[in-house]
C-alpha cells in the first residue's frame, strides 16, 4: 500500500513538472515567432505617435494664437466703444441733479444710448450707467435702480481705482459676478461710470473653442493668478484641473509657450499666450488631452498590433487547448475560491497570493464597515428616537417599535414609559450671560448635563435635544415597579437638574413630568401633553416642576386683561408719543405678570394687544402690510415665551417701524401747514393777526402750530411776525415820505408801541433810521 501511494505521488510530481516545462517552451516559441511583428508595430506606434504629436501641438499652438487674436479684437472693440461713448456730451455733470423719474426725455435718451452700446457687440449682456450723486444704476432693461447705501459705497470705491478704464468681476444684477468693463465718466469728475457686463455664455464659447470634450480646459487668468473666466458657464469656482494648469503656467512665466503636462494619470498638451487689456496682462490657456491629439495615428498603429496579436492569439489558443487538460483541476479550484472566497488549497504561488490578498481585503472591509456602523449608531439612535416621539413612526406596530428599540440598545421588554421635558428660561434677561444666537449652543450644553445626571440615577435614559431651549428625557421603568415610587425619583432628578442648570448656566428651569404608559405608540401623545403643560407655568416663579398627573391649570388669573393700559397705548399711538407707548407696553406686560398669569395666558394677552394695535394703525390710515413689510407678526409673537422677549419684540418689530412712518407722515403734513402760516403772515401782517387766529384758520391746535413753526422756521411765530413788520416798515421809511404814525398803522402796530418795538430791534428810533438812510445829520 505504501509503495502504491509513493508511486502515485511520484506520477503526480512528474505530471506537474511536465506541465511546467511545457508552458515555458510554449512561451519561448511564442516570443520568437511574434517578436519581429511586435517590434515593428511598437516602433510605429510610439515613434509615429510622437512625431504626429509634435506636429499636432504646433497646429494647436497656431489655433491658440488665432483664437487669442479674435478674443483680443472683440474686447478691444468693446473698450473702444466705451471710450467713445464716455465722451458723449449727455454724460455730463447735470446727471448729478437730474430727476430721472420726472425728466422723461433725458431718461429716454439715456436708455437709447445704453441700448446702442449694448447692440455694438454680441458679447455684451447689459450696459449700466452709475451716477454717484443720486445713488442710482440705470439700464435700458431694468430701468432706474435706487442703490442701497452699502451697494453705492461699493460702486463709489470703483471710482477710486488708479485707472479710468479697467476690467473686473462685478455682480450688478445677478448673484454671481460677471466679467465687466468699468469706464469712469470724465465729465462727471469721477462721480459716475459706464459699466458693460459681458454675456458669460458667449464669452465662454469663444474661450473654449479649442476644447473638444470635457477632459480639456480653456480659461483666461490675470498675471497675478486672478480668474477672468474658467470657460464653464455658471461655475462657482475653478476646477482642480484648471487650478493645477494655472499654477504651473505662473511658475513657468514667459509670454507664450507649449509644453506637455501630466494630470490625473493623463498627459495634456498645454499652450498659452498673453495679451494686454486696459493695462493688465492676461494669459489665455488651453489644455487638450494628448490622446485626443494623436487619435488619428492610433487607428493605423493599432491595426498592426492587432495583426500581430492575432498570431499570438492563435498560438495562445493552441497552447491553451493543450494545457487545459493539464491544468483544469487547478483552474476549477481557483475559480471556486474566487467565487466563494472560502478555503485554502495548495497550488501555484501567484494564485495563492491572489487568494490571500483577496481574503485579507475582505477582512479589512468587514472591519471597516463594523467601525462605520458603530460610529453611526449614535446618530441613528437619535434620529429614530426623534421620529418616535414626534409621531412619524405611526405605521409601525407595537412589536416592531419594541424590536427596533432593542436593536438600538434599549431594553424595553416588560417596561413602561414616561417623558420628562426640561425648558430653559431667562436667556433674554438683562442679567443673563447669553444672547439669542446662543440658543442651540445652550440647549446642547444642557442636554449633555441632563444626560450625565439622568445616567447616574436612571436605567438607560434617552435624551432628546429639540434645539429650542427644550430637552426631552425618555424614561423606562420595569413593569413590576409601581409608578408613584418611580415618580418620586423623577422629582428628585428634576430638583437636581434645576439646581445644576441654575448654577452652571445661570438660567431658570421649568420641568414637566408626563404620565406613564405601557405602549410605545402612546409616547407622541404623552410628549404633546407634556409640552402643552409648559404653557401653564407661572411667570413670576423662577423654577417650577409640573406633574401632569396632578396638574389642573388655574382659571382665576387667566381671565385678567389690562384694558385701561391698552386704551392708553392706543392714545399714545394716535398722539405719536413713542416713549410713552414703549413705557406703556412694558407696563402692560408688568401688570400681567403681577397678576400671576401663566405663560399661555400672557401670550394670548399679547396676541390680543397686537391685534388691537394693528387695528389702530389701520384707523390712522397706515397699511400694516406695507408698514411691516409683509411679515407675519402673529407667527413671530407665538414663538416668544418670556415677558422680556415679548417686550423687546413689541418695541423693535411694532413700535419702531410704526413711529418712523408716523414721523415721516407728520413732518410732511406739518411743513405744508407752516408754509400756509408763512403765506398768511405775508399777506395779513398789517392786520391784528395772532397765533391762535392763524391756528384756527388752518385747523390745527395752537401749541402744535407753535412747536412746528419753531422746528421748521427756526424762530417763534410772534418773532417772525415782528421781523416781517419791522422789515416792511424799514422799507417804507426808506422809500416814502409817509408819517411814522401812518407807517406804524400800515404794518399793523399802534404808533406808540411801534417806536418802542422799532428801537428794541434796530437800536434807534424810526425817525433816526430815516435820517440815517437819507444822510441827514442827527
Amino acid at each position: 500500500m505504501i509503495l502504491l501511494k509513493g508511486k502515485a505521488v511520484q506520477n503526480q510530481t512528474i505530471t506537474a513538472r511536465r506541465g511546467h516545462e511545457y508552458k515555458k517552451i510554449l512561451i519561448i516559441v511564442l516570443i520568437i515567432t511574434c517578436i519581429p511583428a511586435a517590434l515593428i508595430g511598437a516602433s510605429f506606434y510610439f515613434l509615429g505617435t510622437r512625431q504626429i504629436e509634435t506636429e499636432l501641438m504646433q497646429t494647436h499652438r497656431s489655433q491658440l494664437e488665432k483664437d487669442r487674436g479674435r478674443i483680443e479684437e472683440q474686447l478691444a472693440h468693446i473698450e473702444l466703444t466705451a471710450s467713445q461713448w464716455v465722451l458723449n456730451p449727455q454724460f455730463n455733470e447735470k446727471l448729478k441733479e437730474v430727476d430721472f423719474y420726472k425728466s422723461f426725455l433725458v431718461t429716454q435718451d439715456l436708455y437709447k444710448s445704453l441700448a446702442i452700446i449694448k447692440g455694438s457687440s454680441t458679447l455684451i449682456d447689459q450696459v449700466y450707467l452709475y451716477v454717484d450723486g443720486q445713488s442710482v444704476l440705470i439700464s435700458e432693461e431694468t430701468g432706474i435702480t435706487q442703490l442701497t447705501e452699502e451697494r453705492n459705497l461699493g460702486y463709489r470705491k470703483l471710482m477710486q481705482q488708479p485707472r479710468s478704464i479697467f476690467w473686473m468681476k462685478l455682480a450688478v444684477r445677478k448673484a454671481d459676478p460677471a466679467l465687466s468693463l468699468v469706464h469712469v465718466l470724465p465729465r462727471l469728475n469721477g462721480a459716475g461710470a459706464l459699466i458693460i457686463t459681458l454675456n458669460e455664455s458667449k464669452f465662454n464659447d469663444m474661450v473654449t473653442e479649442l476644447t473638444v470634450n470635457k477632459k480639456g480646459a480653456s480659461f483666461i487668468v490675470k498675471e497675478d493668478g486672478e480668474w477672468i473666466t474658467t470657460g464653464i458657464d455658471e461655475a462657482k469656482s475653478a476646477t482642480a484641473q484648471e487650478t493645477f494648469f494655472r499654477d504651473e503656467i505662473l511658475k513657468r512665466g514667459g509670454d507664450s509657450d507649449t509644453f506637455m503636462l501630466g494630470w490625473n494619470k493623463e498627459d495634456y498638451s498645454v499652450s498659452y499666450d498673453t495679451f494686454f487689456r486696459a493695462g493688465t496682462r492676461w494669459i489665455y490657456v488651453t489644455a487638450t488631452p494628448v490622446q485626443q491629439l494623436i487619435s488619428p495615428v492610433l487607428l493605423m498603429s493599432r491595426m498592426i498590433l492587432i495583426v500581430c496579436g492575432l498570431g499570438i492569439v492563435s498560438a495562445l489558443f493552441l497552447s491553451w487547448y493543450g494545457s487545459m487538460r493539464l491544468y483544469s483541476p487547478i483552474h476549477h479550484i481557483v475559480k471556486m475560491l474566487r467565487e466563494s472566497n472560502k478555503g485554502r488549497q495548495d497550488g501555484e504561488a501567484d494564485e495563492l497570493s491572489y487568494i490571500r490578498s483577496q481574503w485579507q481585503q475582505m477582512v479589512d472591509e468587514s472591519n471597516y464597515l463594523q467601525i462605520q456602523i458603530e460610529e453611526q449608531l449614535s446618530g441613528l439612535r437619535d434620529g429614530f428616537l426623534l421620529q418616535l416621539v414626534q409621531g412619524h413612526l405611526y405605521a409601525l406596530t407595537e412589536k416592531e417599535l419594541r424590536d427596533r428599540m432593542n436593536r438600538f440598545g434599549w431594553n424595553v421588554e416588560h417596561k413602561y414609559f414616561s417623558i420628562m421635558v426640561v425648558q430653559l428660561i431667562g436667556i433674554s434677561s438683562p442679567q443673563g450671560k447669553f444672547s439669542e444666537n446662543d440658543r442651540q449652543l445652550i440647549t446642547f450644553a444642557a442636554a449633555n448635563i441632563i444626560e450625565e445626571l439622568a445616567g447616574a440615577k436612571l436605567d438607560n435614559p434617552a435624551v432628546i435635544n429639540f434645539q429650542d431651549l427644550t430637552i426631552g428625557l425618555l424614561i423606562t421603568f420595569p413593569e413590576e415597579k409601581d409608578w408613584y415610587p418611580s415618580k418620586s425619583e423623577l422629582f428628585k432628578l428634576a430638583d437636581q437638574i434645576t439646581a445644576t442648570l441654575n448654577t452652571l448656566l445661570k438660567l431658570n428651569v421649568t420641568v414637566s413630568i408626563g404620565k406613564s404608559t405601557d405602549l410605545m405608540s402612546d409616547i407622541p401623545d404623552v410628549l404633546r401633553d407634556v409640552r402643552q403643560t409648559l404653557q401653564y407655568r407661572i411667570l413670576e416663579e423662577n423654577n417650577q416642576v409640573l406633574d401632569m398627573d396632578e396638574f389642573l391649570p388655574g382659571t382665576s388669573s387667566s381671565s385678567y386683561y389690562p384694558f385701561q393700559i391698552e386704551k392708553e397705548i392706543h392714545t399714545a399711538l394716535r398722539r405719536g408719543d413713542k416713549e410713552e407707548a414703549c413705557r406703556l407696553v412694558e407696563s402692560f406686560l408688568k401688570d400681567s405678570r403681577e397678576h400671576k398669569l401663566t405663560e399661555f395666558a400672557l401670550q394670548q394677552s399679547a396676541l390680543y394687544l397686537l391685534g388691537s394695535m394693528l387695528q389702530t394703525t389701520i384707523q390712522m390710515g397706515f397699511s400694516p402690510h406695507e408698514l411691516f413689510k409683509g411679515e407675519n407678526l402673529f407667527d413671530q409673537l407665538l414663538k416668544k415665551r418670556e415677558p422680556d422677549e415679548i417686550h423687546h419684540w413689541f418695541v423693535e418689530k411694532v413700535l419702531h417701524p410704526f413711529f418712523e412712518q408716523y414721523t415721516e407722515a407728520q413732518d410732511s403734513h406739518l411743513k405744508a401747514i407752516v408754509q400756509h402760516a408763512l403765506d398768511m403772515i405775508g399777506s395779513s401782517y398789517m392786520y391784528d393777526i395772532s397765533l391762535e387766529e392763524c391756528a384756527d384758520r388752518l385747523g390745527i391746535h395752537p401749541v402744535r402750530l407753535s412747536k412746528g413753526f419753531k422746528h421748521i422756521v427756526g424762530t417763534t411765530f410772534i418773532d417772525f411776525l415782528t421781523k416781517v413788520r419791522i422789515d416792511k416798515s424799514k422799507e417804507l421809511l426808506r422809500a416814502t415820505d409817509s408819517k411814522i404814525t401812518d407807517i406804524a398803522k400800515l404794518v399793523g402796530y399802534h404808533p406808540s408801541y411801534f417806536n418802542k418795538i422799532f428801537r428794541k430791534h434796530e437800536g434807534m428810533t424810526a425817525s433816526e433810521y430815516r435820517g440815517l438812510c437819507r444822510g441827514e445829520p442827527s
